[in-house]
């Protein structure tokens, strides 16, 4: 099930379209088994986007994702306080993050890139 769950997040026509998050939930919400499977998972929880997102729950996926390699996804055109907060968050995971996707005006991402912490050992993109 676990796999079925990776494969509907993988779908190309879809990846970024409608937010990981907004996928997993309803997964998750189907049925207890579904939800245990869903947890249970950190593959799932690895795509993190923070647009429309409080930053408590942006911790909880990055809690949820374990160890996994992290692929973090932000438009920070001016966004509002909460995306910034979570975008930050994210950022101190650097020795997590396998691909950063940033959009933005140039002063917002330069301003949370002095988030990061630590060496990005598995930074690909």
């Amino acid at each position: 099930m676990s796999m079925i769950f990776l494969y509907i997040l993988e779908d190309p026509e879809s990846l970024f379209s409608t937010p990981p998050t907004t996928r997993i939930r309803r997964m998750s919400h189907v049925c207890r088994r579904w939800r245990a499977i869903a947890l249970g998972c950190s593959m799932l929880w690895t795509r993190v986007e923070v647009e429309h997102v409080h930053p408590d729950w942006t911790a909880e996926m990055l809690r949820r994702a374990k160890r996994s390699t992290l692929f973090f996804r932000a438009r920070l055109f001016d966004p509002p306080e909460h995306t910034i907060k979570a975008t930050k968050l994210v950022l101190t995971q650097a020795h997590r993050l396998g691909e950063i996707h940033l959009a933005g005006h140039a002063n917002t991402v330069q301003d949370v890139l002095g988030s990061v912490k630590g060496e990005a050992s598995r930074l690909k993109s």
